[in-house]
């Protein structure tokens, strides 16, 4: 099986995709997961277990030059806890829905796992 990056990010899906793990449409617009494959945000959870530290989960951004002055349109989880004026691509509603689903407790988790149910 092809390893995968450890890089989990979170986007409104631009348009229609089909869901790796259901195989259903995820529907242009909606909250989705890029994890090697575009995946429901739901599916995603009931699929995977995940626990990673939080620079690895990204966000959708517009694009801003990061400190070696290279182009970035994401933004990690850790990045967004300090101000830094961000201009995210999904909602707060949204961010606080991913951390309640990550149940990111003071952000310590040091390891990426993650296990077919």
């Amino acid at each position: 099986m092809p390893r995968k990056s450890n890089n989990i990010l979170f986007q409104y899906a631009p348009k229609c995709e089909d869901c790796n793990v259901c195989e259903e449409i995820i529907p242009s617009g909606d909250l989705e997961v890029i994890y090697g494959d575009h995946i429901h945000f739901n599916c995603f959870f009931g699929f995977y277990d995940v626990l990673c530290d939080k620079r690895h989960l990204l966000i959708a951004a517009e694009e801003y030059m990061d400190e070696k002055l290279k182009p970035k349109t994401s933004v990690s989880l850790e990045d967004i806890d300090f101000p830094g004026g961000f201009n995210l691509k999904i909602s707060d509603n949204d961010v606080t829905k991913i951390r309640e689903h990550l149940s990111l407790v003071d952000g310590r988790f040091n390891t990426f796992v993650y296990l077919n149910k």
